[in-house]
């Protein structure tokens, strides 16, 4: 997931790559700060070491969960409008499971198969 976010991990199988708009690339954002200074992957490694249970974790369990939400391809919607709608969920998000508790929420305007603008 963080790798995916970020874009890091560079695909270099052709049949994926093209699922990939690269022109639409740099749509991408963002949608919710921390501003702790951490990086994702330290801010998740925080959370576990940190959490009341943590003696109980172990390398093999999932401590984040993804969530990929997905406009339709029938909605005519600009970019903005499109934009407002994720907004809205990161806000919705933020207020049922806690502000604390995101480590990034990001848009990919560059899937091919999610946003068709």
């Amino acid at each position: 997931m963080i790798a995916h976010d970020s874009h890091l991990n560079q695909n270099t199988d052709p049949e994926k790559e093209s699922l990939i708009d690269k022109d639409m690339t740099k749509l991408n954002q963002n949608l919710f700060e921390r501003n702790d200074g951490l990086t994702d992957k330290e801010f998740v490694e925080k959370a576990v070491k940190e959490s009341p249970t943590a003696e109980h974790w172990k390398k093999n369990y999932n401590a984040l969960s993804t969530w990929c939400i997905q406009i339709p391809k029938e909605f005519s919607g600009s970019y903005e409008e499109k934009n407002e709608i994720f907004k809205e969920m990161v806000k919705f998000t933020a207020d049922r499971y806690g502000r604390d508790n995101i480590v990034s929420a990001w848009t990919h305007f560059d899937d091919v198969i999610c946003c068709e603008l």
